[in-house]
């Protein structure tokens, strides 16, 4: 080993570009492979959460799954679809305006698009229904930690002077500055100053 070292000491240039070579492909992978903390993984699963607006019946946010479900049955990447109305996926609370669905895909040799790419998909096809708030979201990636993939944020109004629909407000504004960050892909809230949980 000393040996070994004393040649490579030895032979400057050598050892220079071999640190310049590894450098390099260091920073080639960086660039390739994803970055974040716990990335997402194409895991053949997309969850949906929808909200019908304050006082809905479950039959009618039935009917708003039974759209989702038509909608994303469209796609051949889909293998099947299930939904559930009554129970919010991204709030964990049990209501009637509430529904959930979880779309199984196809194996990845057996379809042409991401997990991602599918979100994005079935987002722009599913803003044809107008009465309810429809999200995509991917599972996450380590089972435990959430029910989707992402950040959760929590905002605490400590103002005792204002009411709900202030809180709505501050809610809104910081989700449009959000929205307009590259680095965020999809944002939103559950909270609903007319219905609060």
């Amino acid at each position: 080993f000393g040996k070994l070292v004393s040649t490579i000491a030895n032979r400057r240039v050598v050892t220079f570009g071999i640190l310049i070579v590894f450098g390099l492909a260091t920073f080639g992978v960086s660039n390739v492979l994803p970055s974040g903390f716990i990335p997402t993984e194409d895991q053949g699963m997309i969850y949906v959460n929808v909200t019908t607006p304050p006082g809905s019946t479950v039959e009618r946010t039935e009917k708003v799954l039974d759209k989702v479900e038509a909608i994303t049955k469209q796609n051949p990447e889909v293998e099947n679809v299930s939904t559930l109305a009554g129970y919010s996926l991204i709030s964990e609370i049990s209501g009637a305006s509430y529904g959930m669905a979880m779309i199984n895909l196809k194996p990845w040799k057996q379809r042409n698009k991401s997990v991602a790419q599918l979100i994005e998909q079935l987002k722009i096809q599913a803003a044809a229904v107008t009465d309810a708030s429809i999200e995509f979201l991917p599972p996450p990636t380590v089972p435990g930690f959430g029910n989707a993939s992402g950040f959760e944020m929590r905002l605490l109004n400590k103002n005792r002077n204002s009411d709900l629909n202030e809180t709505a407000k501050v809610s809104q504004a910081f989700l449009e500055k959000l929205r307009t960050q590259p680095e965020i892909g999809n944002a939103f809230t559950s909270f609903d100053p007319s219905f609060p949980q």
